[in-house]
């Protein structure tokens, strides 16, 4: 069976700051820096929950009705996935920008 977030490889939004660099070059790499932190270094579940909410538009209730689990542990989910991908994000701009 096929994981929701498999089918919405290229259509990441941008919930993560990636439009605040000053110009093109460093906006394109920092969402290339995003998507492969989000591809690489969430679970299969944060991505999953990132992509209904982000991409998909869904709110935390109904992903939590459609996934069999609390809006509390969705909500726990998105925090904790925002929390990883802004602190590597954070590593990557002082390194690379």
């Amino acid at each position: 069976m096929q994981k929701h977030y498999e089918s919405h490889e290229n259509t990441y939004s941008d919930p993560f700051g990636t439009h605040s660099s000053n110009n093109d070059e460093q906006r394109k790499k920092m969402k290339q820096i995003v998507k492969a932190i989000i591809e690489t270094q969430l679970t299969d579940r944060q991505k999953e929950i990132m992509i209904l909410h982000y991409v998909d538009g869904m709110t935390m209730s109904e992903i939590g009705q459609l996934l069999g689990i609390s809006k509390m542990s969705v909500s726990r989910r998105v925090r904790a996935a925002t929390k990883r991908i802004n602190k590597i994000k954070k590593i990557f701009k002082s390194v690379t920008l």
